[in-house]
């Protein structure tokens, strides 16, 4: 049975697919979350509302490819060392002048992995290395910030934000308590497959949050 979401989401998708993609002069960019966005529904004699992926538009870019630590290293780490960068040049009064990011990351971290076990931690959300930058400030306020002031900020973050968060629900706080005593306590693994053609909603919710 279809949502009215996602009938809402396939009537704009076909009207934006008729009016504005014949036209030449318009680019059409679409920012949505993999797995958990859907632009058409199909009917039994095999045509659709909205727009198909491949037939009307193309995934171009996968920001996960160059914003989280394991995809790609390099754009991770210059991604988020330029955002933290920019963000402290924005602010008003800023006591020190830096000659560039790179600068103002060595000033920041007592050493350059220190930054890098912070990208990690993100797992590539801008929203959540601002919110990671401030926690680690507060612990490390008037000094260079060090491995331990990094993780027990990201300790606290996730336990005030994410954790509390799936703890108001239990099926999806059971499911991630199972995860990590299999993967974690078990296999004394970081990371586990899943197949790409399953679809799990708890999965999905964990991944949305990046709390999996």
């Amino acid at each position: 049975m279809e949502r009215v979401a996602d009938r809402f989401a396939a009537d704009l998708a076909d009207l934006i697919r008729r009016t504005l993609l014949p036209v030449n002069e318009i680019t059409i960019k679409i920012a949505a979350i993999e797995h958990r966005s859907s632009f058409s529904i199909f009917n039994d004699e095999g045509g659709y509302i909205g727009m198909e992926l491949g037939a009307d538009i193309a995934a171009d870019l996968n920001l996960d490819d160059f914003l989280v630590f394991e995809n790609d290293y390099s754009k991770s780490v210059g991604f988020f060392e330029s955002l933290l960068f920019k963000h402290y040049q924005g602010a008003d009064g800023s006591p020190v002048v830096f000659e560039d990011a790179a600068k103002f990351i060595q000033a920041l971290f007592t050493q350059r992995s220190v930054f890098e076990e912070f990208v990690r931690a993100v797992e590539g959300v801008p929203r959540d290395a601002l919110n990671l930058a401030s926690k680690v400030a507060t612990r490390g306020y008037g000094k260079p910030f060090s491995m331990d002031h990094v993780r027990g900020a990201a300790r606290d973050w996730y336990n005030q934000d994410k954790a509390a968060a799936i703890r108001g629900n239990e099926g999806l706080n059971d499911f991630l308590v199972k995860v990590v005593d299999k993967v974690i306590g078990d296999r004394r693994a970081r990371a586990f497959m899943f197949p790409s053609n399953e679809r799990h909603p708890f999965i999905e919710q964990l991944f949305d949050s990046r709390s999996c």
